[in-house]
């Protein structure tokens, strides 16, 4: 069930323009776009990974997480998605399991910053 050429370039310019949009400082256009463009395209993980990167912006922590479990699930390895998923569940009172996210980013790339000052703030180091 692979979209057509078409569609999917429709799909791509649908992402880039919410990209634009949130480029520019529009945060809240570019989560409606993202979600509308979900809505017919669930399974787009870079747009689901856009969107939840736009929630945290706006601390909207509880609502990225599901974007974010959703992209990991289909496997994808980032150590920014491993690092914003630490992030939320941090927020959502779950630093045991933060800090295991936040080591994950690390041991995709030791030299993430965020993911080192996260897991070292949690660590106590």
């Amino acid at each position: 069930d692979r979209a057509s050429p078409l569609a999917r370039r429709a799909e791509y310019r649908r992402f880039q323009e919410a990209l634009w949009y949130g480029d520019r400082g529009h945060a809240q256009q570019a989560i409606a776009r993202l979600e509308a463009l979900l809505e017919s395209a669930p399974d787009n993980p870079a747009a689901r990974e856009a969107l939840a990167g736009y929630l945290i912006g706006q601390r909207h922590f509880e609502q990225a997480l599901p974007h974010l479990r959703d992209v990991l699930a289909r496997g994808v390895e980032r150590p920014l998605l491993h690092n914003s998923l630490g992030v939320c569940l941090e927020a959502a009172g779950e630093p045991e399991l933060a800090l295991l996210h936040y080591q994950r980013a690390l041991a995709l790339d030791p030299h993430e910053p965020n993911a080192l000052r996260n897991a070292a703030r949690l660590s106590g180091r």
